[in-house]
């Protein structure tokens, strides 16, 4: 399991594309899976942009697409399938959250091992 985490705009669905490709494993990212409810929720509910930076999405729905996405990781591994996992993962890499914890009890259990890579890029070009 590769999870691949970083600010927008880094690349992270690049190489986790180009990952996907090379090991012949699944793709999965947070935004493909989650940007179509994000985006009725914030428009029905909020009458609003699918605005990640707004107060209603990091109050309302951005938990929500975390969880999801933690339950499509955690069902891939208990299928015992490999991926790559693309978001940006801001919150969840903080070392006092336990985001991560239930998945690698589940990737020790079946065997796997997870690599994690945090992307930034260098802005001073």
């Amino acid at each position: 399991m590769i999870i691949i985490s970083g600010q927008p705009g880094t690349g992270k669905t690049t190489i986790g594309k180009y990952f996907s490709r090379y090991f012949d494993i699944s793709f999965l990212d947070k935004d493909i899976i989650c940007d179509d409810f994000t985006f009725y929720i914030m428009k029905n509910l909020f009458n609003k942009d699918n605005d990640k930076d707004s107060k209603e999405y990091k109050e309302n729905v951005r938990d929500l697409e975390y969880l999801t996405f933690k339950k499509i990781l955690k069902s891939q591994l208990e299928l015992e399938v490999s991926f790559v996992a693309v978001a940006p993962f801001t919150k969840e890499v903080n070392k006092e959250n336990e985001y991560f914890d239930e998945l690698y009890n589940l990737a020790e259990l079946h065997g796997y091992d997870i690599y994690f890579i945090y992307l930034v890029s260098n802005t001073e070009e």
